[in-house]
């Protein structure tokens, strides 16, 4: 790879995935979505308390019925992850 391509298409790439990529991260820092990242440490009714207020945000996209079904697959999702570790 020359230096001339490194410099001007490569790193510039990386830059912008990056950047791409810390602004996703940012736009997921909003307590609304913090609940996904704690859900095995998270008892039902939070979760569904949650989910509820995700659903109430965005009720043309999610169906009412999210928080009951995160708390149904819940135990089959910690079962797959432990299988795969």
């Amino acid at each position: 790879m020359s230096v001339k391509f490194r410099v001007q298409n490569f790193l510039t790439v990386i830059v912008q995935f990056l950047s791409s990529l810390e602004q996703r991260l940012k736009a997921y820092e909003n307590t609304r979505y913090l609940f996904f990242c704690t859900l095995e440490s998270t008892d039902c009714d939070k979760i569904e308390a949650a989910a509820g207020e995700l659903v109430a945000e965005y009720k043309d996209d999610l169906n009412q019925t999210l928080g009951v079904e995160l708390v149904q697959f819940l135990p089959s999702s910690l079962i797959f992850l432990k299988m795969i570790k």
